[in-house]
């Protein structure tokens, strides 16, 4: 009788422990019964380190500049965790830095990103309706999102800040007809390249050639964005060349092509075109069946063989196509100063790293940049680089804000972006949620990016005194 009950014990006690083991096991690999997990950047703790260490600089009271446009940081990954809620309490004194927090979302270098300070739109103190979007009115007229759609303001200038726009585009151009030829635009453009283009009765086909300058060790992936209205119809990668040690080397472009995959027709319309590259990289040529193809403000010609020796032949002038009301621009080498001409007017960049404007005195403007290398923005315009290619996207008056002054010409803002934050002291704090499901962990680890664009180059700097995360699993019942 004792040796049956010391059979029995020992029997549940190994079907115990079994079972122990197998929820142990599912729980630390897939969270049945859910998990929470929280991290923070601070010293005495230390488990968030931003990297590489060559882009930060550790102050004396523990906490930590950024002086560099991307640092990141990693998180443990070993269950697919849902969500993130983060706490993020740091010092942004510039007037116009922006400041984007994000996680890696797919297998290439490529990361899911939000505005987390905007110290254009934090400033701004007009009336505000809505979230994703939010309007700011600087005389208060509409209520909601959906009343600014049913009754537009189309003699007001609009300005777009972080907000994709597509629902403010032409439904149809009248005695439109495909072309037979294919338009060819062979001009350089570096970085974040948008365009619009229209089509009716015909297959969308679009060829981009892409080519990493390799003068920053970040890689250099190239994302291409099809939309319609405000859905995204289609999405392209160009992964970086292989190349990433910042030497400078080049290597031959990488082109990719795009065709709606059917069986029918695209449905008819404008779509925009968003390829979604860095600083640190040229797009070589852009080429496609659709011959209505405008650009958005700004664009970044660079055909000067003396700023771009290994991927410039000869320095070629560039002529663009204009109906913008106000032109700015700028260079930032010597060796591209030049006076741009504006059809009969004359635009003399003197100086680099110094922007000149001017009012258009025409309805359309040849644009003539001898020396190209220079950045040109247009005020409520888009530009092209063939008369024939040109059309208006859109009836309304858009503009997309870049400046804290940009405000002052406009009558609404569009933004994704709402100011969200507390002051701790003299701390800013920014406290937000991500929704985790298309996040890609490596090797149990969730990489996420601090990406503050122009940081660098206008000698500017983030202090960050804490980063805080709790990551989350709900549990299964």
């Amino acid at each position: 009788m004792e040796q049956s009950k010391l059979q029995i014990f020992s029997r549940a006690f190994f079907i115990f422990a079994g079972i122990s083991l197998i929820v142990y096991i599912a729980q630390a690999n897939i969270a049945p019964l859910g998990m929470k997990t929280k991290l923070s950047s601070e010293v005495e703790k230390d488990n968030i380190k931003l990297v590489p260490l060559q882009r930060v600089q550790k102050l004396q009271d523990t906490t930590i500049k950024i002086i560099d446009d991307v640092v990141y940081f990693s998180t443990d990954m070993q269950a697919q965790y849902e969500s993130a809620h983060i706490k993020v309490t740091f010092k942004n004194d510039d007037p116009s830095q922006n400041v984007y927090l994000g996680f890696q979302d797919q297998d290439i270098w490529h990361y899911d990103t939000k505005l987390i300070d905007s110290p254009i739109l934090n400033n701004l103190n007009w009336d505000r309706i809505g979230s994703n979007p939010t309007i700011y009115q600087k005389v208060k007229k509409y209520n909601s999102y959906e009343d600014f759609l049913k009754n537009p303001p189309l003699d007001s200038v609009i300005g777009t800040y972080d907000f994709d726009d597509n629902l403010l585009r032409q439904k149809g151009l009248d005695d439109y007809k495909p072309s037979d030829k294919l338009t060819v635009i062979n001009t350089p453009l570096r970085g974040k390249v948008v365009f619009y283009t229209y089509i009716s009765n015909e297959w969308f086909k679009l060829w981009v050639k892409k080519q990493d300058l390799n003068n920053y060790q970040d890689p250099d992936v190239t994302t291409i964005k099809i939309y319609k209205q405000d859905d995204v119809v289609y999405t392209a990668n160009i992964d970086d060349d292989g190349i990433r040690d910042g030497s400078g080397k080049v290597l031959p472009p990488q082109e990719t092509y795009i065709q709606n995959p059917g069986p029918g027709l695209p449905e008819p319309g404008v779509y925009k075109v968003v390829i979604d590259a860095g600083g640190d990289t040229i797009i070589r040529q852009i080429k496609t069946n659709m011959h209505k193809i405008v650009f958005a403000s700004p664009i970044f010609p660079i055909s000067n063989h003396e700023v771009y020796p290994n991927v410039v032949d000869q320095t070629t002038p560039n002529k663009l196509y204009s109906d913008a009301l106000v032109f700015q621009a700028i260079t930032y080498h010597p060796e591209a100063t030049q006076s741009v001409k504006l059809s009969n007017q004359v635009l003399n960049l003197t100086e680099a790293k110094k922007e000149e404007a001017t009012v258009s005195a025409q309805a359309f403007t040849e644009v003539n940049v001898p020396k190209s290398d220079v950045v040109l923005k247009g005020f409520l315009g888009y530009f092209a680089f063939d008369k024939t290619q040109f059309f208006k996207p859109s009836a309304f008056k858009l503009f997309s804000i870049t400046k804290k002054e940009d405000t002052d010409i406009t009558d609404y803002v569009i933004s994704n972006y709402q100011p969200n934050y507390l002051y701790e002291g003299r701390w800013k704090v920014v406290d937000m949620n991500f929704d985790l499901k298309a996040a890609i962990s490596k090797k149990g680890k969730l990489s996420w990016i601090i990406k503050a664009p122009g940081l660098k180059d206008n000698k500017r700097s983030i202090t960050i005194k804490k980063i805080e995360i709790e990551l989350t699993k709900k549990p299964w019942f």
